[in-house]
């Protein structure tokens, strides 16, 4: 029988090699490492898509509604994007977990919230004939903004955080100096 640390230690050596394999597939495309990340976040978008697409498949035949099925499968693609986007596609941030968690579900809500209303007024639109390209359409929609949004809120390095003496102007540094001497 393992113990907790074989198992997480099991999983961390698969994403590590994993992480090297993609690495090394990258090397070979001649791309910038900006377009190389867009790559890597539209291949986890696909992942996504397909955690999005199977739950809310799942749960529409089931005999859950659209809307339902949808607002599930949707969190549900939001914690599977994230895990992916935090390991493969961007650097680390100097943030911690739960801080970057956090933001990227601040950024979600903000776009799975239009994404979700574009999907209700698609379905309304086509009287709910294509719930799955409905599906599609939406998220196809919000990719490029979510990209934008994650890249610039949410995995953006953390800004070096500056003593007291380090933010305070020369001028203002030298007088309070002076003061203590006194």
């Amino acid at each position: 029988m393992q113990g907790k640390g074989e198992t997480s230690g099991s999983a961390s050596s698969f994403t590590t090699r994993f992480k090297l394999r993609v690495r090394a597939l990258e090397a070979r495309i001649p791309l910038p490492l900006k377009m190389l990340r867009i790559v890597r976040f539209l291949g986890v978008g696909l992942i996504g898509l397909l955690v999005d697409s199977s739950v809310f498949s799942i749960l529409y035949a089931g005999g859950a509604g659209a809307p339902v099925s949808r607002a599930i499968s949707l969190m549900v693609a939001t914690l599977a994007t994230w895990i992916l986007n935090r390991i493969f596609t961007f650097e680390t941030s100097g943030r911690s977990p739960g801080d970057e968690l956090l933001r990227y579900a601040g950024v979600a809500v903000v776009v799975q919230g239009f994404n979700y209303a574009a999907f209700l007024i698609l379905m309304q639109s086509t009287h709910e004939r294509s719930p799955l390209l409905c599906l599609l359409i939406s998220a196809v929609m919000t990719a490029a903004f979510s990209f934008a949004a994650q890249s610039i809120f949410t995995f953006a390095n953390r800004p070096a955080r500056r003593n007291f003496m380090q933010t305070i102007s020369r001028t203002q540094r030298d007088g309070f100096e002076r003061e203590s001497n006194a």
